[in-house]
């Protein structure tokens, strides 16, 4: 019989999710330095200016955003925060899809560890209320 997930398991991966877009934002204005073949003292910061702070952290106030409300449908069963978790998903993904040219890549690992973390509550939540 197959080990069956606690419900603090989708809470760790959607924690683990900030983290990695949390590293992949503070990768992005950290100049490049890669090897000896490339390297080079400018950060995106530099090139494009404080205004794309927002468009890098942005992601990670989504997915604080989608932590919350994982939390709120693990211990009320909120049917609202259940689409919230499901809306942070479809916009993380979507972010990725659209902006996979420029930065879109760095956070396409907290994406998905945020859409693992939301598929693992809608089965956890299922096994338990049905």
């Amino acid at each position: 019989m197959p080990k069956r997930l606690s419900p603090e398991t989708p809470m760790i991966l959607s924690v683990i999710a900030q983290f990695l877009a949390v590293l992949a934002a503070i990768w992005l204005i950290w100049p490049l330095r890669v090897g000896p073949i490339y390297y080079s003292e400018v950060s995106i910061v530099d090139i494009d200016g404080l205004g794309v702070l927002p468009m890098l952290f942005a992601p990670s106030a989504l997915i604080l955003a989608g932590t919350f409300s994982l939390y709120l449908w693990a211990t009320r069963g909120a049917r609202i925060a259940k689409w919230v978790a499901w809306a942070v998903c479809a916009l993380l993904l979507l972010a990725c899809i659209v902006e996979a040219m420029s930065f879109g890549l760095f956070f396409l690992p907290a994406a998905l560890t945020m859409l693992v973390a939301t598929v693992l509550q809608s089965r956890i939540y299922r096994t338990i209320h049905s």
